[in-house]
């Protein structure tokens, strides 16, 4: 799935996201998307076929039978090289669909575990590989965040829009325009989805 597009159709029904193409795509094997990306998400999402299908993918979900793995650009130079972010996650009460990090025992929260690996350390940001234990709604981004580490571009949970005046050395902005992030969403990848 690209960034930009969401994976089902939007709440308020004037996008039909990637969900609204499948029945153009085979017409005939009645596809459905057995999980979710963020609309500014890009990578691997899964397709099934038919409703039993459907509820196959869902309890492999649900059961911890479905591995998936995304890379993502954190500010920050990430410390440790390999760890377990173990944090509930709820819902935001100042912000509507928005979530935050709880504390265990929070009855308003359920629980998320990513694990994190380093990949590259880099002057200011760190590349680094998320795996989710569970399946929670902007995980990745809330466990990164809560660290204090966000996820590069990701403006709803701390990240900045990240431009090339940040990493080149010596770069020279131009006088006659202002400048502009290299990217204009989260820098978050559904690398892997293996079952």
């Amino acid at each position: 799935k690209p960034a930009g597009m969401f994976t089902v159709p939007s709440r308020d029904g004037e996008d039909a996201g990637r969900h609204g193409l499948l029945g153009s795509l085979r017409p005939e094997d009645e596809l459905r998307i057995a999980h979710r990306l963020d609309r500014n998400t890009s990578g691997a999402i899964l397709l099934v076929k038919g409703a039993e299908a459907a509820r196959a993918a869902d309890r492999a979900f649900q059961g911890g039978g479905m591995d998936k793995k995304y890379v993502a650009l954190v500010e920050g130079r990430v410390a440790r090289g390999e760890f377990v972010v173990d944090r509930p996650l709820g819902p935001d009460p100042r912000r509507p669909g928005f979530v935050v990090a709880g504390k265990a025992g929070d009855k308003k929260t359920r629980p998320a575990k990513t694990h994190v690996r380093v990949v590259e350390r880099f002057r200011r940001h760190t590349l680094v590989e998320l795996i989710p234990a569970t399946g929670r709604g902007h995980q990745l981004r809330v466990h990164m965040a809560s660290l204090g580490h966000p996820i590069a571009g990701d403006t709803g949970y701390g990240g900045r829009e990240l431009a090339l005046s940040q990493i080149k050395r010596g770069y020279k902005p131009r006088a006659d325009r202002p400048e502009r992030p290299l990217l204009r969403r989260q820098f978050l990848h559904a690398q892997e989805l293996a079952g």
